[in-house]
């Protein structure tokens, strides 16, 4: 959808990315031939059905996001925001607009997991936390070893992305309920040199944990899914 901001031809799905969403499918075809041998509508089925198709698009709008946070970037070369010129600002502003956008959908698509997760195990993990992330989800898998080969490969891919997951955490944490997270280093700067220039976060740094994100977030929702094709085959 944004490709065409850049003159660019739709995207074919490659990767991470393409394996997650043919897991998705197959799992969507695995319930419609359930469907299909039962010969008459089960709402239970149509819901999985459209979780499914929920984590399709959100996976598409990550990648989006990612993807123009990205090309933006690189119309950036300044390293102090009182150095650029205004079509310099505006591709700045705009790059963390969409990183911004991607590190909000990325934590979605995990708690969106979480609650799909929780419901269809029957975790009841609201009882324990009524707030709860994909990460309480996963104790309380193995808490209560309920899908344990499941649980132990997600706890491996979130022990995996563990460093970069926590700095993309913290910085979701302040923009969430701090303040913009592009203007923390200002605050910090403006308290030890009030009349020091206004910093650039370091761009690249922030996109390869946000690529390792994506990366993790792709494989967990393969993960999930063909664990779950596989099962529900018979």
């Amino acid at each position: 959808m944004f490709r065409i901001y850049f003159n660019e031809e739709r995207r074919q799905d490659s990767g991470v990315l393409a394996d997650a969403n043919a897991s998705l499918k197959r799992y969507e075809q695995v319930l419609e031939k359930i469907e299909n041998r039962s010969g008459e509508a089960d709402s239970r089925l149509r819901c999985l059905q459209v979780w499914a198709k929920g984590f399709t698009r959100s996976l598409d709008e990550l990648e989006q996001s990612l993807y123009c946070s990205r090309k933006y970037s690189e119309l950036v070369s300044h390293e102090f925001i009182e150095e650029m010129e205004e079509e310099e600002l505006d591709n700045y502003h705009r790059h963390v607009y969409f990183y911004k956008n991607a590190l909000i959908r990325l934590f979605s698509i995990l708690d969106k997991m979480g609650s799909f997760l929780d419901d269809l195990l029957k975790l009841e993990t609201g009882k324990v936390m009524p707030r709860f992330s994909y990460f309480t989800v996963l104790r309380q898998m193995h808490e209560r070893e309920i899908a344990s080969e499941l649980e132990q490969k997600l706890f491996d891919l979130k022990n995996s992305c563990k460093g970069p997951l926590n700095r993309l955490r913290q910085q979701r944490n302040t923009e969430i309920h701090a303040m913009n997270e592009e203007l923390v280093d200002d605050v910090w700067n403006a308290k030890e040199s009030p009349e020091a220039q206004s910093p650039v976060e370091n761009i690249q740094d922030n996109l390869k944990d946000m690529e390792q994100g994506f990366e993790m977030v792709c494989l967990t929702v393969s993960t999930v899914f063909e664990s779950l094709a596989s099962s529900q085959k018979g």
